[in-house]
């Protein structure tokens, strides 16, 4: 139960009785409705304003609530309505539309939330939650979204060519990556997961400064086995040298999560250049969370390659397009 949600929603409609409003509907039935309604009804208000209630899941409708029946929204026309009240605050877009569709009349309308703004795909869901060990891919919140969004936008644009992450750790990114490929029928292109496998490198650069002992794993045989099943292809070494691998090799999709300057320059002039139109390079730590200070280093290498390039940056994320 969301509590401020709740709490929102009966100011709302409290103020709108005062007002007048005499006829509401509320629609979505679930814990917050209840609690909502639980409320109303203590304070002796529910029985004398309440409409109808509605909710779009056929196994609720028929069933009572506080004297109410739930009905089915093409239900909707044959009650009274000043106001309309969506009580779930993921699915408020979904109500207003469907509300559109049914009915012509204009209610006033009360929300509250912002659940509505939060990514929601069932197979990024799917295929996550598949995933053996976890991806590390959170130098900004929406990092590991953004790469999702990535492979699913060249699948639908017909853009083809090789993948490649740096700095795989224990292979969380990089096999979801793997699954993401196969789940959009990226079945011929090859994929390339590059670490020292070793600590981190001694310091080349003032722009090397991130250390966490905690991202170093030494396992290079254990990740191997993980990556092996998905076709994957380990490159173990350091990567200001390793990258060279990739010289041949036409690119769709790069991931830079060095979290240091060094080997995100070595490597982004050649996989700049092997990308393809359309291509993507996105960087966990292009823009990051306060804990993540210390990875400034792999922003100012993707700004001093990329600032010079055909590329589109949007504001506040890791994804480059070039075109």
């Amino acid at each position: 139960m969301n509590r401020e949600f709740c709490a929102d929603l009966q100011k709302q409609i409290v103020d709108a009785i005062t007002n007048g409003k005499r006829n509401f509907v509320f629609w979505g039935v679930n814990e917050d409705c209840i609690t909502l309604l639980s409320t109303l009804s203590n304070l002796g208000i529910l029985e004398s304003y309440t409409s109808g209630v509605i909710d779009s899941n056929p196994q609720k409708q028929g069933r009572k609530i506080f004297q109410h029946e739930i009905l089915a929204p093409d239900r909707i026309r044959d009650l009274d309505i000043d106001v309309l009240v969506v009580t779930s605050d993921a699915e408020k877009e979904e109500t207003l539309k469907q509300f559109a569709e049914l009915d012509g009349r204009i209610p006033d309308v009360i929300l509250s939330g912002t659940a509505h703004f939060e990514f929601h795909d069932p197979i990024f869901d799917e295929i996550l939650s598949s995933c053996l060990v976890k991806s590390y891919a959170n130098g900004y919140e929406n990092s590991l979204i953004h790469i999702y969004q990535s492979i699913k936008y060249l699948a639908a644009n017909n853009i083809t060519g090789n993948v490649v992450e740096f700095g795989i750790f224990k292979g969380g990114t990089i096999v979801f990556i793997a699954k993401t490929l196969k789940h959009f029928n990226f079945n011929n292109c090859k994929i390339f997961g590059f670490d020292i496998f070793d600590g981190f490198p001694s310091r080349k650069t003032i722009f090397d400064l991130y250390r966490n002992s905690k991202c170093e794993f030494f396992d290079c045989t254990e990740v191997e086995d993980y990556c092996r099943r998905h076709k994957i292809n380990v490159v173990k070494g350091d990567i200001c040298n390793t990258y060279r691998v990739l010289e041949n090799e036409s690119l769709m999709f790069s991931f830079f999560d060095t979290d240091n300057y060094s080997p995100s320059y070595a490597a982004l002039e050649t996989c700049f250049k092997q990308t393809v139109k359309g291509g993507i390079l996105h960087f966990d730590h292009f823009v990051s969370q306060p804990q993540f200070v210390y990875t400034i280093g792999e922003r100012i290498a993707a700004e001093r390659v990329l600032c010079r390039e055909n590329v589109f940056n949007l504001h506040g994320t890791g994804t480059f397009i070039k075109f």
